[in-house]
């Protein structure tokens, strides 16, 4: 059975690539792979005081991306598609990568969140690092636009 790996981050994108995901899934009769990444918080040194908060941020990062994907993962069990969700902590696109070898997946279907190419030089970007370093087929879902920019996007 093929597998296909879905890093998810719960932004408003996660919708459209859970759908796109599920049809994937059907037409290729596969189980999938719920991933979210928690990004651990920037710490910056000059603020010692804030570094105890950092276990609090991180504990209230994971528990709410375990509610999150224990609701995905119900939503995928209503559509009759195998699925297993994972959460990890950490640098998100290097996980990426570790989890879609160790599961062998055959695909992987993420997002696009459609940022400038100056926020991508500044602050890196998922999917663009995913893409590069996949040994496997990348589907990138583009962000949803609204029906006036949609509208207004070949004018």
């Amino acid at each position: 059975m093929k597998t296909i790996l879905i890093p998810v981050d719960f932004s408003a994108a996660t919708r459209t690539v859970v759908a796109h995901a599920i049809t994937v899934a059907r037409s290729l009769s596969a189980r999938l792979v719920v991933l979210n990444v928690i990004p651990p918080p920037v710490v910056i040194a000059e603020y010692g005081a804030l570094v105890e908060n950092v276990v609090q941020l991180t504990d209230a990062g994971e528990k709410a991306s375990a509610r999150q994907l224990a609701q995905l993962a119900l939503r995928f069990e209503r559509r009759v598609i195998t699925v297993s969700v994972m959460r990890r902590t950490g640098s998100p696109g290097p996980y990426i990568i570790e989890v879609a070898e160790r599961v062998r997946a055959a695909y992987i279907v993420m997002g696009a969140h459609g940022y400038t190419a100056f926020f991508d030089l500044l602050v890196g970007n998922n999917t663009h690092g995913v893409l590069r370093r996949s040994k496997c087929p990348v589907l990138v879902v583009p962000p949803e636009q609204s029906k006036a920019k949609r509208a207004t996007r070949f004018l």
